[in-house]
């Protein structure tokens, strides 16, 4: 279940590392990707209108460990989605060899945890092992009364800086897991970047 730790459980192919600060929405962003895929795979095998997507807050604890989930993105192609908790971020390090991309949470309505949020982003890009490896950089709660701009954010965490200089290909997102804007995207990303790994696994 979402929210416990999960042990001597490993993922077989093309693996996303979810990361983040504590409370920036990592595990309703990973139940409304699943909910997202469930509901299209629904739709196509029906035939049926098309009805709403999911919106609103799905029930989540803090995670105390990792959470792993496999999301189908299509016919014969589907990854592996790792949750660290953000009071884990000393011990990400240890699933940067075996990922394939990385998913990047940060909270758009909470000004006085940028600052954390840079520094943890900035400590993943640095390391080697993910020297290549694509980021994806999701800004949350855009629904939020109290959120910040993509203009202000890229200021403040001085982020067009930071994809200069960065050797791995980096996509920035502004979007809400409740409302579900920006979702959309996310799964593309996923989906494009799975692709890839299959393509280059066969040579």
């Amino acid at each position: 279940p979402l929210g416990c730790t999960l042990t001597h459980m490993s993922a077989s192919g093309c693996e996303c590392l979810l990361l983040g600060p504590e409370g920036v929405g990592k595990t309703l962003l990973l139940k409304k990707l699943l909910v997202l895929r469930a509901q299209e795979g629904q739709k196509r095998s029906s035939r049926r209108s098309e009805e709403p997507l999911a919106t609103g807050v799905l029930p989540t604890i803090p995670t105390v460990g990792t959470n792993l989930e496999q999301l189908s993105l299509g016919k014969k192609l589907a990854c592996s989605l790792r949750e660290y908790g953000g009071s884990m971020a000393p011990l990400w390090s240890s699933a940067y060899e075996d990922c394939y991309m990385v998913l990047y949470v940060a909270d758009a309505s909470n000004p006085t945890q940028v600052a954390a949020a840079t520094v943890l982003l900035i400590e993943a890009l640095s390391s080697e092992k993910l020297r290549e490896k694509p980021f994806l950089v999701l800004f949350n709660r855009k629904d939020s009364a109290s959120r910040m701009s993509l203009v202000e954010l890229k200021s403040i965490m001085r982020l067009d800086d930071i994809v200069e200089t960065a050797t791995q290909p980096i996509t920035v997102v502004h979007g809400s897991c409740k409302t579900n804007e920006g979702l959309g995207d996310v799964l593309q990303w996923l989906t494009a970047n799975t692709q890839k790994w299959k393509t280059l696994s066969k040579n």
